[in-house]
Parts: C-alpha cells; structure tokens; sequence
C-alpha cells in the first residue's frame, strides 16, 4: 500500500492530477491548461496561493462534522459509535496519537456509499464555506492549493465545486476510510505541497492556526490568519516569535 500523486496529461489543453491508492486510480480533478505542466518542466515557477480549509475556509472542522451529519443521516452507522466513542477518548487522553486513531476514525464508510453521502453533505453545508474562499472572490492570475489534513474523499468534492487548482488531503481509503498514508498536517503539509509542485513560488497563505499551520505560513510572502470568515495580514515572523516565545512561559 502506498500513495502516489502525480501528473497525466489528457490532451494538449488539459492535465489531470491523479491519485494512486491501493492499487486504484482516481481522478482529483482537472487542471486548467496544459501550460501549467509545460511550466513545471521548463523550470519556471508557478504562483500560488495556500488555503487550509478546516475552521478557515469553513467554520468548522468539516472531517467531524462529516462524521456527525453521517451518525444522523444514516443511522444504521451507529452500531460503531460505541468503539468511535473509546478510541476517541484514548485520542483525546493522549493515549492512542492522532495519526493511530484517524487510521481507523472513518471505518463508518464501509456502511455507506461514500460518493453519495459527500455529494449529499455537500449539497447541504456548501453555503457555509466563507465568502473570501469562493472562486469569485479568488485573483484568477494565481493558482489556488487547498491544503487540508480532512479526509480526501471529503474535501476532493468541495474542491470540484469551489474550482480548486490543487488539492492536497490526507489520503484514506473510500472503501474502509482506512488512512492509507500521513495525516496531512503540520510539516507533512509542505512535504506534500513540494512532491506535487516541486518549483512552486508562494504568495498567500490563509490559515486559522499559527501553530500548526506554521509550516506553510513560512512559505508565503503575505500571510492571513482567518478568524469566523474575516481575514487579517500579519507578519508571520513577528508573530510566530511571539506564539512561540508565550508557549514557553
């Protein structure tokens, strides 16, 4: 088992990137111009903008949020609810890592049909995604790259519906929800970032969280927390001094 993300190109005009997991290919979605791979080869950088999606496009942590709207939705899923409810515990007592309990977190799917459910939670909480992230209100001359530790099978349809250039999302399995590789989070966020534009200049990064979201905050020339939709420039190596230097009080 092992996770695998790179480029095929479709025609002249149009590549795809293309997620390899057990064994299975899946498309993300399409990305526009075949020029943006030409680039990549060439050597000339491509300009983005970063977002993180959880609690900063989107009030809340949509993974959990998921998790609740499929308890409620298809309630034949609560025959795990017990066993969710003690390794959720063990999470949260520091007992069992993150990373251990998000590997089985989402074996609920294997009761659902997954494409179906997203595509219905989406249809519902599409409204809540914040003004500042919707394609409108995007500058059209960068690339956008969304940027989330949520599950891919979750954030790959917002990321259709919201014209998303790149999505990068922790890779789980739609058959078992089963992680099949990293949390996306923290450093692991601009590892992924690099393997898949390896030649990429930053320009703005958005993000809720200085602390763990740091790694990517580095990499942007202007830098936004966001706070309930509204967004605010700050100058990220001043600030994370100050986090940092609180944090050992």
């Amino acid at each position: 088992m092992f996770t695998y993300v790179g480029f095929v190109v479709l025609d002249t005009n149009f590549a795809a990137v293309m997620h390899y997991s057990s064994f299975d290919f899946s498309l993300l979605y399409c990305v526009e111009k075949f020029d943006t791979i030409y680039d990549m080869e060439q050597g000339e950088k491509i300009i983005v903008d970063i977002y993180d999606f959880d609690k900063t496009a989107i009030p809340y942590d949509s993974a959990l949020h998921y998790w609740y709207w499929s308890m409620l939705h298809c309630p034949w899923t609560l025959v795990l609810l017990p066993f969710q409810l003690f390794w959720g515990f063990l999470m949260v007592t520091k007992i069992l890592p993150v990373p251990k309990f998000k590997k089985i977190a989402f074996n609920f799917v294997k009761l659902v049909n997954t494409e179906k459910t997203v595509k219905k939670y989406w249809d519902k909480h599409e409204k809540d995604i914040y003004d500042f992230f919707k394609p409108e209100n995007r500058d059209p001359s960068r690339k956008t790259v969304l940027i989330s530790a949520s599950p891919d099978f979750l954030i790959e349809e917002i990321a259709r519906r919201m014209k998303i250039d790149y999505c990068i999302a922790s890779p789980h399995s739609k058959d078992n929800g089963h992680l099949l590789g990293k949390v996306c989070r923290k450093e692991e966020k601009v590892r992924r970032l690099n393997e898949i534009l390896p030649n990429v200049e930053v320009e703005n990064v958005f993000s809720d969280s200085l602390d763990h979201d740091r790694y990517i905050f580095a990499l942007g020339k202007h830098c936004y927390l966001a706070k309930k939709g509204t967004l605010t420039e700050i100058d990220f190596d001043k600030e994370i001094a100050t986090f940092d230097a609180k944090k050992k009080k």
